[in-house]
C-alpha cells in the first residue's frame, strides 16, 4: 500500500496581495530560529506542583516551593516592634511622672472647697454672722449659704460652683432636712424687713472651725 502524502502548500502569486510590484516588501534573506516556549512560561502559582523531566524521559512532581521572608526582614520587623514598644513605655513613664508632680490637679473639688473654707475661717478672710456673711453659726450648727459660698470659691478656682457643691455634698458632712433635701431655710429678724437665707447645715462646728466656734447669730431663726 502506497502511503499518501499531502501536497506542499501553494504560495499565492504576489499580484494577488500587493497591487504593484513596488508595494511588495523586500524578500526575506535572514534565518529563523525556533525558541523553546518553556523559558517564557509563567511560574506555577503558590501551592501548585511543577513537573520536572528526568534523564529517562519520565516526569515527576516536585514539592511546592514555600515562600519565607528572609532572615534580614524578620530581624528588621523584630527591631521595629521592640522600638515601638520601647517608645510607648517611655511615653507612659513620662506621663506618670508629670501626674505625680501635680497631685493637686486631681484632688476632689469638694475637698478643695473644704480646705479653702477652713483656711478662710481661720484667717478671718471669710466673715461670720454678718449681714453679708456666707457663714452663720446657728443653734443647730453652722449654716453655709448656698449658692453664694460656692460661687465665691468658683471665682478663685477652675470649677463650676454647682459641681463644687455636688462634690461637697458627697462628703456627707451636712445634715438633710426632714423632707430629705439638702438645703435648709432660715429667716432673719430685722427692724425693717425679713429675709430668707438658704444653705447647707453642718451640725458639727468643729468640722470647720479650728478653735471654738463663735456664738450663734441671734438674728437667724430656722423655718419650721
Amino acid at each position: 500500500m502506497v502511503a499518501r502524502t499531502d501536497p506542499a502548500p501553494r504560495r499565492p502569486p504576489p499580484d494577488l496581495i500587493w497591487p504593484t510590484p513596488e508595494a511588495a516588501p523586500e524578500p526575506f534573506s535572514g534565518t529563523i530560529t525556533v525558541v523553546s516556549a518553556a523559558g517564557s512560561s509563567d511560574p506555577p502559582a503558590k501551592g501548585e506542583t511543577t513537573e520536572s523531566r528526568t534523564d529517562s524521559g519520565e516526569t515527576g512532581d516536585t514539592q511546592p516551593t514555600a515562600t519565607h521572608p528572609s532572615a534580614s526582614a524578620d530581624e528588621k520587623a523584630k527591631d521595629q516592634k521592640e522600638f515601638d514598644v520601647g517608645t510607648l513605655e517611655v511615653s507612659i513613664g513620662q506621663l506618670c511622672t508629670f501626674e505625680e508632680t501635680d497631685p493637686g490637679d486631681h484632688k476632689d473639688a469638694g475637698e478643695q472647697f473644704l480646705t479653702w473654707l477652713r483656711a478662710g475661717l481661720a484667717s478671718g478672710d471669710i466673715i461670720v454672722n454678718d449681714v453679708r456673711a456666707r457663714v452663720h453659726v446657728v443653734p443647730e450648727g453652722v449654716l453655709i449659704v448656698s449658692p453664694a459660698i460656692f460661687k465665691d470659691f468658683a471665682h478663685q478656682s477652675n470649677h463650676e460652683w454647682n459641681h463644687v457643691q455636688k462634690r461637697f455634698q458627697k462628703l456627707r458632712l451636712h445634715e438633710k432636712t426632714p423632707q430629705g433635701t439638702n438645703i435648709h431655710s432660715y429667716y432673719t429678724i430685722g427692724a425693717r424687713k425679713k429675709s430668707t437665707i438658704n444653705g447647707l447645715l453642718i451640725c458639727d462646728p468643729s468640722m470647720l472651725f479650728q478653735d471654738r466656734a463663735p456664738s450663734p447669730n441671734p438674728y437667724l431663726n430656722k423655718k419650721p
